[in-house]
């Protein structure tokens, strides 16, 4: 999983824009760390990464334990993917048939 890890990081590094991540830590006051990749580009990079690495094919088990790893590094845009990555491995494929996608609550 190293590899798989590493290979992130790297298409995170090649995304990051100084000037963004300069913005960032600014209005954070420097809490986290955070590379300077924008929420929309992270997405679009993990669900490139998980892709390329079959990830949708481990077991539930491994997902998670990916995901916590990417969770408990020191990056912003690390934690995010993490947490993304577990919610759409963990999201149902099929929804059962009362859903419509609205809720009844008022």
């Amino acid at each position: 999983m190293h590899n798989v890890v590493a290979d992130l990081e790297r298409r995170l590094n090649a995304a990051a824009d100084p000037a963004t991540k300069a913005w960032f830590e600014n209005y954070l006051k420097q809490a986290i760390a955070y590379r300077g990749v924008r929420t929309p580009e992270v997405t679009r990079i993990v669900a490139d990464w998980r892709q390329a690495h079959g990830l949708e094919h481990l077991a539930d088990g491994e997902q998670l334990d990916l995901a916590r790893t990417l969770v408990e590094r020191s990056y912003a845009e690390d934690k995010f993917a993490g947490w993304s990555a577990t919610c759409r491995s963990h999201t149902p494929k099929r929804r059962p048939s009362w859903w419509n996608g609205t809720s009844t609550a008022s």
